[in-house]
């Protein structure tokens, strides 16, 4: 039987190839998809969860954060209960080397899971820039460069290598 040829790819495929490969929400989408099927079962394929990503980075650009805001205190609460479920497991372990394990997990849970909320803080509530002047304090010699000065400029300076 005669195999058949491979047809070369037209160069608009070639650039919706490039596009799609560089495109954030297919990257995404095609990251969660084993994921996921833990949770929706395998029928919730590629295509409705870069679908779903897309409208939600619609959102976003359009300057809804709502579904930012619940998806981040859902993760810090998720966290918080992994933090308590490990040390709560660390706290009934009969030997030393199982209940470090188990508390170091739950550290990393309860670090993740404050991250997580100043993070949803900063998002509710943005700190203002402070700007602060210059202070000068030293409790010996002190040199200051404010700005890096050009030589050219100096008073007295003529011009010329030799001045």
């Amino acid at each position: 039987m005669p195999r058949k040829r491979k047809t070369q790819p037209s160069p608009e495929e070639l650039t919706a190839k490039g596009r799609m490969a560089t495109s954030g929400t297919v990257a995404a989408a095609a990251a969660m998809e084993p994921f996921q099927a833990n949770l929706m079962g395998p029928d919730a394929g590629f295509d409705p969860i870069h679908t779903s990503l897309v409208d939600r980075v619609k959102q976003v650009q359009s300057g809804d954060l709502s579904h930012v805001e619940s998806m981040l205190m859902s993760q810090a609460m998720a966290l918080q209960t992994m933090f308590s479920s490990l040390a709560r497991r660390a706290a009934n372990q009969e030997y030393v080397q199982h209940q470090q394990g188990y508390l170091a997990l739950a550290i990393k849970a309860q670090s993740a899971s404050r991250a997580t909320l100043t993070a949803l803080i900063e998002l509710k509530q943005p700190r203002r820039p402070t700007f602060i002047a210059q202070a000068n304090v030293a409790g010996g010699h002190q040199q200051i460069n404010n700005a890096p000065t050009n030589p050219l400029n100096r008073p007295g300076f003529r011009g010329g290598p030799l001045g």
